[in-house]
């Protein structure tokens, strides 16, 4: 029995068959389906890192400030109520990552502290650093009390804080106890730098950096003599930034500072100078984190040092030294 529909094979004609091609308007088409498909399988593959760097729970986005909890140890809770403070259960630490972070590479970590003036808020001043931060690939990192301003503002309370926030880091990103890192501060928070790099460096950081602006006095060798952080501290980079219209911290103070640190025995002490008054200077921010970052090179051959290091004024509020020593109040 012979069918009467046409057979697709035989009723066309070979050279047609073989000629035969799709319209260029579907080649396109099928282009933009293929080219949307891969698309939204890479947004499927990289979504969760568009969305942030998981943390605690939830996800911070590289460039914004991130605040968090952390509670405070037993030993930690008792020592914070010296002097008359208010009783506390947890710091507040905040950190700012730089773009394209990965928690298991390799960063420096910028610590900022601030003057005890006005509400003290070191996480408050983290604003004024995060721009040379970011572009220099560093870390921004600070912490505070919960209730703002302590009634003694002194280094137990802000070395608890900081102490237990980095805790908390170390805790999510295990490779974050081996980064290194730096402190930087102005004016009053120039000195707390000094103070909170010392206190770094006893518990075993690796601290490449100082950065002091607006600094009238030389916290470091304080730091040393009284915070006991070894002699590795003389190594580290120290950058004395100061504004020629100053009058608060003039650059002869800062000329000062920096021949105190050198005949206290400091090897890197580097001073610069800016048009400017009283305020933090940011580009001098960016080429301190520059300087920190660079390698090592070789100490210079020092002076004969002194049979005895310098005398230094005792600061006056200071208790006696205990596992974590006090300080007076910068200001």
């Amino acid at each position: 029995m012979t069918s009467n529909l046409p057979d697709s094979s035989r009723d066309i004609p070979v050279g047609a068959r073989n000629s035969f091609r799709a319209p260029a308007a579907w080649i396109r088409l099928g282009l933009v389906i293929r080219t949307s498909i891969a698309l939204c399988l890479l947004t499927a593959v990289t979504g969760s890192a568009a969305t942030g760097i998981p943390f605690a729970g939830t996800n911070i986005t590289p460039g914004s400030l991130f605040r968090f909890h952390a509670p405070l140890s037993t030993h930690s809770k008792m020592v914070v109520t010296r002097g008359g403070n208010p009783s506390a259960d947890e710091a507040i630490g905040a950190i700012v990552l730089p773009p394209g972070f990965n928690p298991t590479n390799r960063y420096p970590v910028l610590i900022i502290s601030t003057t005890s003036d006005g509400d003290a808020s070191s996480i408050g001043a983290m604003k004024r650093y995060s721009k040379a931060a970011a572009s220099s690939g560093w870390v921004l990192f600070a912490a505070d009390g919960p209730s703002g301003k302590p009634t003694r503002d002194d280094l137990t309370w802000r070395w608890s804080m900081l102490s237990t926030a980095l805790a908390r880091v170390h805790e999510e990103w295990p490779a974050s106890r081996k980064w290194p890192v730096a402190c930087a501060g102005f004016s009053g928070g120039a000195k707390w730098s000094a103070y909170i790099g010392s206190s770094a460096m006893r518990q075993g950081y690796s601290l490449i950096g100082v950065f002091m602006g607006g600094c009238n006095e030389d916290a470091a060798s304080i730091a040393f003599s009284y915070y006991r952080p070894g002699d590795r501290f003389k190594q580290v980079r120290f950058f004395l930034s100061s504004g020629t219209g100053d009058t608060i911290a003039t650059p002869w103070h800062h000329v000062g500072v920096r021949q105190s640190m050198e005949k206290y025995g400091f090897k890197s002490v580097r001073l610069e100078t800016y048009v400017g008054g009283h305020q933090l200077n940011e580009p001098h921010v960016e080429r301190a984190l520059q300087w920190f970052g660079e390698p090592a090179t070789a100490v210079p051959v020092a002076r004969t040092p002194p049979k005895k290091e310098p005398a230094l004024q005792k600061p006056t509020d200071r208790e006696p030294v205990t596992e974590e020593p006090q300080d007076k109040k910068p200001e």
